[in-house]
């Protein structure tokens, strides 16, 4: 007898575990929670994302304003002779021959319009991007900063 009831376990267990339809039957309940689960988060995870969005409009907005009044109040525009209102400064040195070196290695990563700017304090000041947009030039100035030099910065000329 002990031996027809192992036998019957043995074979219920082996044709559960084959069974399609057993299976689908334990599944399913799985199945329809998981995909309601994922849908929610779904929704969840768009809903965030324009929120990001719309947050980081704002900010982008709030940004541009605050640099828009700074360079007003500066007061700066393009000089007669091609001079510009805001540089971005990889190095300043005293000595013109070091800024003669720093300005050619400039030149071989890549930055051709590297120029030295004379600096009233008589420092010698290394450019490698001009503008007359305080905007443009704080946007090149992370680009530098992750590309050349984590120390650069922007000189605002008179």
């Amino acid at each position: 007898m002990k031996r027809y009831i192992v036998l019957f376990v043995l074979i219920i267990a082996i044709m559960g575990s084959g069974c399609k339809k057993m299976k689908s039957w334990f599944s399913k309940k799985k199945t329809d929670t998981s995909s309601a689960y994922i849908a929610k988060l779904e929704n969840q995870v768009k809903e965030d994302s324009l929120k990001f969005n719309e947050e980081l409009n704002k900010v982008k907005g709030q940004s541009q304003a605050v640099i828009d009044s700074i360079q007003n109040s500066c007061g700066h525009k393009k000089n007669s002779g091609g001079k510009y209102a805001f540089y971005v400064i990889t190095g300043s040195f005293r000595d013109a021959k070091l800024a003669d070196h720093y300005v050619k290695k400039m030149n071989e990563k890549g930055f051709n319009n590297a120029e030295i700017i004379e600096a009233n304090n008589g420092f010698h000041l290394v450019s490698v991007k001009s503008s007359n947009s305080l905007g443009e030039a704080a946007s090149e100035l992370s680009n530098v900063r992750n590309l050349v030099a984590p120390t650069s910065w922007v000189y605002a000329a008179r």
